[in-house]
C-alpha cells in the first residue's frame, strides 16, 4: 500500500492504524498460507503445507470454470482457456476456503522483489507448475496483462460473542469496584 502523500511503500498494519483502512493486498505469508497451509492444528515445517491451493499434492484437474474440490483454471491439454474465468467460478477451494488461487490469474501481493512485486498462483495460459506452492514470480508493478490480478483481503470485525464476553467482563469489573 502506497501513503499518497510521501509514496512510501507500508504493509497494510501501518496503513490501517495511519489511515484506517480495512482492505489490503495480503502480504506474501497470508498469501500462501490462505492458499497452501492444512489448517490441521499441527505447527510448524513443510509437512503442514499442500503442494497445490486444492488442499492436495497433487496436481489439480485442469477446467475451464467450475468450483469442483481440486479443479483450477490453467493450461492442460485437451483444457485450454481462453481467459480467465468469473471470479465466482474460478475453481476448487482452498483449505482454507479461498477460491481461485490455483491458476486462472497471477495474484499480486506485498511482496517486494527489487522493484518488482511478488505475484503467486498461475494463470489460465499456464501450466501447473505454476499453481504449485514452489511457484511464484516477481513482476514489474507497471506490467498490463489479462494474467494478472489481485485479491483483496480485510481485516474481520470482531466477533459478537467477543464483543459480549469484553462487555461482560467490564461489568464485573465495574460491580466488584461499586462493592
Amino acid at each position: 500500500m502506497y501513503n499518497t502523500t510521501t509514496w512510501a511503500i507500508m504493509d497494510h498494519q501501518t496503513a490501517g492504524a495511519t489511515f484506517g483502512t480495512a482492505y489490503f493486498i495480503p502480504s506474501e505469508d497470508e498469501w500462501y498460507k490462505s492458499a497452501y497451509h492444512k489448517n490441521n492444528g499441527v505447527t510448524g515445517g513443510a509437512a503442514n503445507y499442500w503442494d497445490y491451493p486444492t488442499g492436495s499434492d497433487s496436481v489439480p484437474t485442469a477446467v475451464y470454470g467450475g468450483t469442483a474440490a481440486g479443479t483450477a483454471v490453467f493450461y492442460a491439454s485437451p483444457v485450454i482457456p481462453t481467459a480467465p474465468a468469473d471470479v465466482n467460478n474460478a475453481g476448487g477451494l482452498s483449505p482454507y476456503g479461498t477460491m481461485g488461487q490455483g491458476g486462472n490469474v497471477w495474484e499480486w501481493n506485498e511482496a517486494l522483489i527489487g522493484s518488482s512485486r511478488g505475484v503467486r498462483g498461475g494463470c489460465w495460459g499456464d501450466y501447473s507448475d505454476g499453481l504449485a506452492s514452489s511457484g511464484g514470480a516477481d513482476i514489474s508493478p507497471t506490467a498490463e496483462n489479462l494474467g494478472f490480478g489481485f485479491r483483496v483481503a480485510s481485516v474481520p470485525e470482531p466477533g459478537s460473542i467477543i464483543l459480549l464476553v469484553c462487555g461482560a467482563i467490564a461489568a464485573l469489573i465495574l460491580w466488584r469496584r461499586r462493592k
